[in-house]
């Protein structure tokens, strides 16, 4: 039936092309042809269409805007833990101001994967040139469609891949995942640890490698609103040049803590808000303690 009605629609758009054309000598030939070009558009209209595109975000007047957070407040309850509806907002509107007064040099980079005009993906990323590192704060699929859970992942780090690597000159891109505990129910276990695999074979599949840093990592507060509170969570990073270390020292670790913590957690607060200095004071504190804390040598996998 839908066979009959495509070329039903095939046939009426060819002869309404042959309506307008006197010769008819060449009648059979302009059908053939017209039938091919209209077949080759619908065909390729229908795989542009059912492609997974990524877009790049650049303002929070896009269209999309909309749509990206929808999808972000089904996938990240305001727990405490992540960035609410209004800090997701304060995100997009920074991204095109040039006024922001913040501590530090930072590119954000807001990623939306589209399938049939609808938002089905996206991905927050921060490139701080001056450390030649960047992180990724936020990442999450629309596993409610198909096209999405088998395309939209890829597409997007391949794409993220790209900027850093050809746009900007990054070293590293660190993320955060869910920490696997013995306490946690088997099946909220075994989707953190499924996760996780899939970081690492996205990596793999993109020519580079994700490493899990093997300490106690806690994610600090996101912000000093009420409520909000750190989190045990595992910190990885994938080297986008060569990097063949199986261990780091604490110095190293505590650099990249520094650039997680100070950089990246400590740019929510522009440098003129009341809130900056004691939110530092707190992420400074933090680091401080994993100086102490942490062993000469931590171990990566």
């Amino acid at each position: 039936m839908i066979l009959m009605q495509i070329m039903q629609s095939i046939w009426t758009s060819a002869k309404s092309m042959l309506d307008t054309i006197k010769d008819n000598h060449v009648t059979t030939e302009i059908v053939a042809g017209a039938i091919a070009l209209v077949l080759g558009s619908y065909i390729w209209e229908r795989k542009v269409r059912d492609r997974i595109s990524v877009k790049h975000i650049k303002s929070a007047k896009d269209r999309d805007v909309g749509g990206l957070i929808e999808l972000y407040i089904s996938l990240f309850p305001d727990d405490g833990i992540n960035y609410s509806a209004d800090d997701l907002m304060a995100i997009f509107q920074s991204v095109s101001d040039i006024k922001r007064k913040r501590h530090v040099r930072v590119k954000d980079i807001i990623l939306a994967a589209k399938y049939r005009n609808s938002i089905v993906g996206f991905l927050f990323c921060h490139y701080y040139p001056d450390r030649k590192k960047a992180i990724i704060s936020y990442y999450g699929i629309d596993k409610e469609v198909t096209e999405a859970r088998k395309g939209a992942a890829f597409t997007l780090l391949t794409k993220i891949r790209s900027i850093l690597t050809h746009t900007h000159n990054c070293d590293f891109l660190f993320f955060d995942v869910e920490r696997p505990f013995e306490r946690r129910l088997k099946e909220e276990n075994a989707k953190r640890k499924a996760r996780i695999v899939l970081f690492k074979q996205n990596a793999i599949s993109l020519g580079f490698h994700a490493y899990m840093l093997d300490f106690d990592y806690q994610q600090p507060k996101i912000t000093l609103a009420k409520g909000t509170h750190e989190d045990s969570l595992l910190l990885m990073f994938v080297p986008l040049k060569t990097f063949h270390e199986t261990k780091l020292s604490k110095d190293e670790v505590v650099n990249f803590l520094s650039f997680v913590y100070l950089d990246c957690y400590g740019d929510v607060y522009d440098m003129d808000d009341k809130r900056f200095l004691k939110y530092h004071q707190y992420l400074i504190k933090r680091v401080r303690d994993y100086e102490k804390s942490l062993p000469s040598t931590i171990h990566i996998q």
